[in-house]
């Protein structure tokens, strides 16, 4: 036996001895992945089509929203709450300010209730709600009584939709997190654990590839020689 086959065999044992575990859960994810309606997943027939601008309840114009208008970095107008709203950023900070009246307009737990509601496409209603920080970004999480027990976060500051969960998209998370080993970090799979398994599992692929080589071409050379 060649040193080249030693130690590509023994590569090949320690690697995989070492990922066993981790190889089997890639498998079986991976193949779980492939059952998945991801429509369901992100929730694409749940929620409501985009209502459209109410421009006859529009009468203020963007530059009556500020005093300096130079500090303004930019400005958009959308419905919220079934109303049409200017969102204004000042210095960084975004502002809601009604475009009919000029109020001021706060994400308050009832208006978040009703916009997660009303971005839902079908009859639910907030059966309950909570702030929570996403990273550094306030939201309020609120949870509709619908059939698949959908968790619409809502922008604290703009009123905008931060994220859209539901039950089968928890079902795929977990399994996404095992794929990622997400039980070291959650946020982002970008991070040492999964670069050190990924590169022994790239170890073992490539020394097994070498190993069924080496050994068809020693058959091959064995025949070769039978037929001499």
């Amino acid at each position: 036996m060649s040193r080249f086959v030693l130690y590509t065999r023994k590569l090949h044992f320690m690697a995989t001895a070492i990922l066993g575990v981790q190889l089997v859960a890639w498998a079986l994810t991976g193949f779980a992945f492939t059952l998945f309606d991801f429509r369901v997943v992100r929730g694409t027939d749940d929620r409501a089509p985009v209502v459209a601008l109410d421009f006859a309840s529009v009468r203020l114009r963007p530059g009556e929203l500020v005093p300096d208008a130079r500090d303004v970095q930019s400005v958009r107008l959308k419905m919220l709450d079934a109303r049409p709203v200017y969102e204004v950023s000042v210095a960084g900070e975004p502002r809601l300010i009604d475009a009919a009246d000029g109020t001021a307009v706060s994400i308050d737990e009832a208006r978040a209730s009703r916009i997660a509601a009303k971005a839902y496409r079908g009859d639910a209603h907030a059966r309950g709600i909570e702030r929570q920080d996403d990273d550094g970004k306030a939201v309020w999480v609120v949870h509709l009584d619908d059939a698949r027990a959908t968790d619409v976060a809502v922008d604290a500051t703009t009123g905008d939709i931060a994220w859209w969960r539901n039950g089968t998209w928890r079902a795929f998370d977990v399994l996404w997190s095992i794929h990622v080993l997400g039980y070291v970090d959650r946020h982002s799979p970008a991070h040492w654990p999964l670069r050190i398994v990924g590169f022994l599992a790239a170890m073992a692929a490539m020394s097994g590839a070498g190993l069924l080589l080496s050994r068809l071409v020693r058959r091959f050379s064995i025949r070769k020689t039978q037929t001499r």
